[in-house]
């Protein structure tokens, strides 16, 4: 559920107590209602959360304790909320006889620190997962057996400490969405990244330490979203072959040799954009000439530009 997302309790009588009329005039309402507490929140009755619950029967598992207990085999979906320190007494009722698909700790603003053996031995038991998020946690690196998890959809590693991944998370072929936003250690992706053909969303936003793209990025035909690539000498013409781009970020425009390569026009599908300069020390007319040769189709909605020296 979205971090914005909050229960509001309500009384009520039980599921199988209540009658036609108050379904159908909780059906009127909307699911999510804008909280009058916090406009940036969102509130939803408790009912619903009663009647998601009721349909996910034993599908889904949400660990309230810091030490987990026995977990039904017929769990798919396994999510908690982050401790200061997560260690293996809180995942023992995770056996390797499950099939999980989703393994999800929910968001949080505070660190937190993971056992490795969550990582090294505990994940790689889990073949069917689609869905991993190790985000928020101090995590230095990663084995190389994430590779084997073939299944996996979604992965995210937001906020960890590692300063690169294993080579192996190039076979993740099924790999739609890969999250390493604030990853300030990272400094470099893959080397065979174009394995990921299947590769829709890559969030590197404030992964800073990333000095240029992989050489495979142009293959990655399925990309949609790519918060920052970053302009090393004469890469930047691997834009042109992601053409389903809907938001890109395009940072260190300070190097580009040959702004001509690049026909952001052509990208219709584009519409988010942000075109940054980082460094102050450049020549205002080459900025300018950069600026006006990157310029997207005209029904783009959304256009940033950051650092840019050019008198206009």
């Amino acid at each position: 559920m979205a971090e914005g997302l909050v229960q509001e309790s309500k009384k009520h009588k039980p599921m199988e107590d209540l009658g036609v009329e108050y379904f159908r005039d909780l059906y009127k309402r909307s699911l999510f209602q804008q909280s009058s507490r916090n406009k940036s929140l969102f509130v939803m009755h408790d009912l619903i959360n009663d009647l998601a619950q009721w349909a996910a029967g034993q599908l889904c598992y949400w660990l309230e304790d810091k030490s987990g207990g026995k977990i039904s085999t017929k769990v798919r979906h396994f999510s908690y909320a982050h401790c200061e320190y997560d260690g293996i007494t809180k995942f023992k009722g995770l056996t390797k006889d499950m099939r999980l698909r989703t393994f999800l700790p929910l968001p949080t603003k505070n660190w937190s620190y993971l056992t490795n053996y969550v990582s090294s031995c505990l994940l790689p038991q889990f073949r069917c997962l689609r869905v991993l998020s190790l985000s928020g946690y101090h995590i230095f690196e990663l084995p190389s057996s994430i590779g084997d998890l073939k299944h996996l959809r979604y992965l995210n590693l937001s906020y960890a400490k590692i300063t690169s991944l294993p080579e192996s998370t190039s076979s993740l072929y099924n790999l739609q969405t890969l999250i390493l936003k604030d990853c300030s250690s990272l400094t470099k992706l893959p080397k065979k990244i174009e394995n990921l053909v299947n590769l829709r969303h890559l969030d590197i936003t404030n992964a800073n330490s990333i000095i240029e793209m992989s050489m495979g990025m142009a293959k990655l035909k399925s990309l949609r979203t790519l918060t920052n690539f970053v302009v090393r000498k004469d890469k930047i013409v691997d834009l042109m072959n992601l053409e389903s781009l809907g938001t890109l970020c395009i940072s260190h425009l300070e190097n580009m040799l040959d702004e001509r390569k690049v026909n952001l026009k052509g990208k219709r599908n584009l519409d988010t954009l942000v075109l940054k300069w980082d460094d102050d020390l450049q020549d205002a007319g080459v900025a300018t000439d950069i600026l006006d040769m990157l310029r997207p189709h005209g029904t783009i909605k959304t256009l940033s530009i950051k650092g840019y020296v050019g008198a206009k």
